[in-house]
């Protein structure tokens, strides 16, 4: 478009290199403008069509809310059940500890001083922990 030939013939006079300027301009014009277009209407397109691949792809790491308060109630089951071990072993664990520290008067002495009331604060956490988290759940599902 913006030649006139294999450059073995060419316009000699004012007229012809006026009518091959502006053929080679409006040649260019012509090319030049739909491609801009087009190509900006490829980019937004393009654009678009990545957001919701990405929209998507999101949707598909995260997990419904039910899914999601299902898993809740089972970690808020599994940690009643851990807590009621808890409060069963206590027991045992300060029987140990003194049978372990007869021998020493000092670290007997304190163990049947504190332990009771060390146990009795870390059951009191645990169930602190437990309230809290369940007051986190929305209201139909604090059953």
């Amino acid at each position: 478009m913006t030649t006139v030939g294999y450059g073995d013939t060419f316009p000699i006079t004012t007229g012809g290199r006026i009518i091959g300027a502006m053929t080679m301009v409006i040649g260019i014009l012509c090319v030049a403008l739909p491609t801009t277009v087009l190509g900006i209407q490829f980019s937004e397109s393009f654009a678009q069509v990545t957001e919701e691949k990405e929209i998507e792809e999101i949707k598909l790491k995260h997990r419904r809310k039910g899914e999601i308060m299902d898993e809740f109630n089972q970690e808020l089951q599994e940690l009643d059940e851990l807590h009621a071990e808890l409060l069963k072993l206590l027991p045992s664990i300060e029987q140990n500890l003194l049978k372990v520290t007869e021998g020493n008067k000092g670290r007997n002495e304190a163990v049947r001083n504190n332990f009771g009331r060390l146990g009795d604060s870390t059951a009191v956490a645990v169930d602190n922990c437990k309230k809290f988290l369940r007051s986190t759940l929305p209201p139909e599902n604090t059953a």
